[in-house]
């Protein structure tokens, strides 16, 4: 988190202003939890997105039940080649008071968490000395962000709002720490942000970065003790665990490929304050640097223009630029993209601490009065329409990949798997029909180092071999499973499709049917892709 900037004094009130004052940040945090809540409660009767991790996670997920073998499970084992017990288990808890019959609840308690680091962030922000107003509207920009969409919505993706609670409150507990006077006190906060430090990781590894913070931060504010190696020790502990946990099946690779580092680290603190009307879950890959001309140039113009602003009009201590430059970046660097365990190179959910730092950071350095609270309440409007605007993408997989697909950016292959994906699970097949159009029509631009042409025209066969099927045309059905079938024979091996865990699946239930239907007097005829 940025060091503090003693933008108030503490003034001893009389009791009545006290009073007063404390009902006044009470309704500050009212209107925070109502406007945030606002912001995504249309949301929380959104389908599940049953090809989008859903199902993997929760409707497939046979180690839901409440037992101990599978807490066991969780804690010694990655699911889906990462470490995160904590939202494994609170989806344990959802699948055994609720079922999942309707997401209602799993939406609501997603919600309800980023509610509470909602509320975390306001009170890190006062912690920080910053005015309750301006605190509120601090807060107010990173939880109405159209960021915090994929977070919230996508049930899936409880790993970045359980984090971020439980980093604020690690945070929080930190800063109560190192301003505590009694031994007793410092102990006490000590443990409590040791553990809180160890669940945030344990939620999402990218809260590791905490102990790094908490030793900038005290060591610039010289209050270092040493009951601060208590958080230190358990978040280093819970960091390594995580790490060897999750290089049981995702070791992960390094890879520098510098157009990425350096989009991201543009990126991520620039989204975080300024609305993003065009936000895309399944972002293409970041490959020349000619692509993101306007973030490189844009982005180093606006950075420059602050940092200059915060040293030469608002004078502020290079040592506290300096500070808030490390913290900054060392929140970035499980998400830079320099070590890779995913195919995406950047992605809005990846901001969720990022962004708290970065808001927090810009309300520190530009002081409040009448002219920035003004332009702070039209950017939190312009954050809400945002979001408002690009919140229907979750309402389920159908509508997820059809809007992608609509808005005509450049070719993702990402987009088009989940669209075949869909389709094939949904043996819906006028969409099997539009689907096969698109990829037909993108073919070559399909081709990618991780993906060849021969697995494009493999997953068309597949697409227009299933249709025919649901349509009963067997003859055709044949012509287009034959090749793959032939593939199958000569290589010992399923076909290599585009990439997904359920093509397997709806191969070998064609291929079966494919055996059944020779039995009958039809004649498959050679089919090319």
């Amino acid at each position: 988190m940025p060091t503090a900037i003693d933008t108030t004094e503490n003034i001893a009130l009389p009791l009545s202003a006290g009073s007063q004052h404390h009902r006044h940040e009470a309704l500050l945090l009212v209107f925070l939890l109502t406007i945030s809540a606002l912001n995504f409660i249309r949301a929380v009767n959104y389908d599940f997105l049953d090809h989008w991790d859903d199902g993997i996670f929760i409707l497939e997920n046979s180690h839901l039940d409440w037992t101990a073998k599978n807490l066991q499970r969780y804690a010694t084992r990655p699911f889906q080649d990462l470490y995160t017990p904590l939202p494994m288990y609170s989806l344990m808890a959802d699948n055994a008071l609720f079922g999942h019959k309707s997401p209602l609840p799993y939406h609501l308690h997603n919600l309800a968490l980023h509610l509470a680091a909602a509320i975390l962030l306001y009170w890190i922000c006062r912690q920080l000395k910053l005015p309750p107003a301006w605190a509120f509207l601090a807060t107010l920009l990173w939880s109405v962000n159209p960021q915090k969409s994929e977070s919230v919505v996508w049930i899936t993706e409880r790993k970045d709002v359980q984090c971020g609670l439980f980093a604020f409150a690690a945070f929080f507990a930190f800063l109560l720490e190192i301003n505590s006077i009694t031994i007793c006190k410092q102990i006490t906060y000590a443990i409590i942000c040791g553990i809180l430090t160890t669940l945030a990781i344990f939620a999402k590894p990218a809260a590791a970065p905490l102990v790094g913070i908490f030793v900038v931060y005290a060591l610039s504010e010289r209050k270092w003790r040493w009951t601060l190696l208590i958080p230190i020790f358990c978040g280093l502990a819970a960091t390594i665990w995580s790490a060897f946990m999750t290089a049981q099946t995702n070791p992960g690779v390094f890879s520098f490929a510098p157009a990425v580092p350096l989009h991201n680290l543009l990126w991520y603190p620039l989204t975080a304050v300024l609305p993003n009307f065009w936000v895309n879950p399944i972002y293409p890959n970041i490959l020349e640097f000619k692509e993101y001309w306007a973030i490189y140039l844009g982005g180093v113009l606006l950075l420059t223009a602050f940092f200059w602003y915060a040293l030469f009009i608002r004078h502020l201590a290079w040592t506290k630029v300096l500070v808030g430059i490390l913290i900054l970046g060392g929140t970035m660097l499980p998400v830079l993209g320099m070590w890779v365990y995913t195919n995406f190179d950047y992605c809005d959910r990846y901001n969720y601490l990022v962004s708290a730092v970065a808001v927090i950071g810009l309300a520190l350095v530009i002081p409040e009065n009448r002219a920035t609270r003004l332009g702070a309440c039209l950017l939190v409007a312009l954050m809400a329409l945002a979001t408002q605007l690009n919140l229907g993408v979750w309402h389920d997989t159908q509508t997820f990949w059809r809007t992608l697909i609509a808005r005509n950016e450049r070719v993702n292959p990402k987009v088009f798997e989940v669209a075949a994906n869909d389709s094939l699970i949904r043996d819906d097949d006028r969409d099997l029909d539009y689907v096969v159009g698109l990829i037909r029509q993108h073919r070559n631009d399909l081709e990618s180092p991780r993906l060849s042409l021969a697995q494009v025209d493999n997953t068309i066969l597949l697409l227009e071999s299933h249709a025919h099927l649901l349509r009963e045309e067997h003859s055709q059905f044949l012509a287009q499973i034959t090749p793959l079938m032939q593939q199958e024979s000569e290589t010992g091996d399923l076909p290599p499709f585009m990439r997904s865990p359920n093509y397997p699946k709806i191969y070998r239930r064609n291929a079966k049917f494919a055996r059944l239907l020779q039995r009958l007097p039809i004649q498959p005829t050679p089919s090319q892709p």
